[in-house]
């Protein structure tokens, strides 16, 4: 078994279509790096990914809301 896409709406718009295939998935920031740019692939989604594979699978909806990483929720 593996997951083969997961779709996140807002609104009963797509806002992310994110496709998976059979073997290793990688997710990591595509932002590319310019030297004019602020850019530092913080608040791209990585993390919000994992966590809501984890709630398809059965996990607390609450760790999708809370960050433990910083005091966000």
């Amino acid at each position: 078994m593996y997951l083969k896409q997961l779709i996140i709406f807002k609104n009963q718009s797509v806002i992310h279509n994110i496709k998976f295939h059979n073997g290793l998935n990688l997710i990591v920031d595509e932002t590319k790096e310019n030297q004019t740019s602020t850019a530092t692939g913080n608040n791209v989604g990585k993390t919000t990914v994992l966590k809501l594979i984890y709630f398809c699978f059965g996990g607390d909806p609450k760790e999708i809301y809370t960050s433990t990483e910083n005091s966000k929720d």
